[in-house]
């Protein structure tokens, strides 16, 4: 009787609801909460006036369960795909799209491509959170929007491919590197690269693109490999 408007519904429903969206918002607990809160959206029944009618009640309350067990039951039946092939998929398109990075014209801007990663990390919580070993696929997508933003800075601020023919190299090895058709020697090409654009007039932009390839390299390249080469 005492909740009368929607203030007051409001107030009454908020802290289940708050506590719901607290662990939706946690990977390993989003596939348990959401059918808790579509259960109680339906459980609740809220309409403009007051019908009460237990069968109704009852008969509602039964089809939301009986609806949500069988659509669990279809999926797991028909599904042709599990949890570890849409993690490693979402991972191969961030990296088709570093591919493609490479030549497109003009480069995508930085925070759309940070955002971009973001949702894709996201979209890879709930999933690794089922596969049970998460920690690889995401330091593997956290590594790909590294080497995104040191990429997408070298081609804003780098010199043209027609005057740095080692960068173009570069470009075109870290192309064939993502597509899987062998990776060369990044270490080299990538040093070739620094050599080139060490050696134009000191500025702003020359010092951004040193940075962007010193990422790159730390990045791609293993660390032994490194100390090797040094």
């Amino acid at each position: 009787p005492q909740v009368h408007d929607f203030s007051t519904l409001m107030l009454v429903l908020a802290p289940t609801f708050l506590v719901i969206g607290y662990f939706m918002a946690i990977p390993r607990w989003t596939m348990r909460m959401v059918p808790l809160a579509m259960g109680i959206n339906g459980t609740l029944g809220i309409q403009e006036g007051f019908s009460p009618s237990f069968a109704g009640f009852v008969n509602s309350s039964l089809a939301s369960v009986v609806g949500v067990l069988t659509a669990s039951l279809v999926t797991r039946l028909v599904r042709s795909v599990g949890a570890d092939f849409s993690a490693r998929r979402i991972v191969r398109l961030a990296e088709r799209d570093l591919a493609s990075q490479t030549r497109t014209e003009p480069p995508l801007a930085v925070p759309a491509w940070t955002g971009l990663m973001v949702d894709r990390v996201g979209l890879l919580g709930a999933r690794v959170a089922v596969r049970g070993d998460p920690d690889d696929l995401v330091a593997q997508t956290l590594r790909t929007m590294r080497v995104g933003l040191n990429l997408l800075t070298l081609r804003r601020v780098g010199p043209p491919r027609a005057d740095a023919p080692a960068v173009g190299r570069l470009l075109d090895a870290l192309r064939r590197y993502w597509r899987g058709r062998g990776e060369g020697d990044l270490h080299a090409r990538i040093a070739e690269a620094i050599r080139e654009v060490a050696a134009t007039p000191p500025t702003p932009a020359r010092r951004e693109a040193l940075l962007a390839l010193t990422g790159l390299d730390r990045t791609l390249v293993p660390a032994d490999v490194r100390t090797e080469a040094a």
